[in-house]
């Protein structure tokens, strides 16, 4: 949180930070904490250049910061290599897209935890 509002005084606005401006240096920061300086997870950015207001740039970056976060505690075990990719876009006036994938090990299929889920498996129909 610290750093949107550093970005926040740090531009013409108060009151709005450029989230594509942003999002990188919490990223890097991330990935410099999990890797210690080994570059092995690539981090690839498709970021749209969307301003938003307080109200939005604080959760949006929470959201990122857990994301990317499980992503390098999660998917990459034993120096496992791989990719983060975060894509932030607005497709309509009135809506924004974050999206973190990885290429990690993923999860066991229907299971988190020893319990049924369906968040991060892919299925498959035969």
């Amino acid at each position: 949180m610290a750093l949107v509002h550093q970005h926040l005084y740090g531009s013409d606005s108060l009151c709005r930070v450029n989230f594509a401006a942003y999002a990188r240096e919490p990223v890097e920061g991330v990935q410099s904490t999990f890797t210690a300086g080994d570059s092995r997870v690539d981090l690839d950015f498709d970021l749209d250049p969307v301003e938003l207001g307080i109200d939005q740039a604080l959760p949006c970056a929470l959201i990122l910061n857990e994301l990317v976060s499980n992503a390098f505690k999660y998917a990459f075990p034993g120096g496992k290599a791989g990719q983060i990719r975060i894509f932030f876009r607005r497709p309509e006036p009135e809506r924004c897209e974050l999206i973190v994938r990885d290429d990690g090990i993923g999860l066991q299929a229907g299971k988190l935890h020893g319990q049924e889920t369906s968040l991060g498996c892919a299925s498959s129909r035969s």
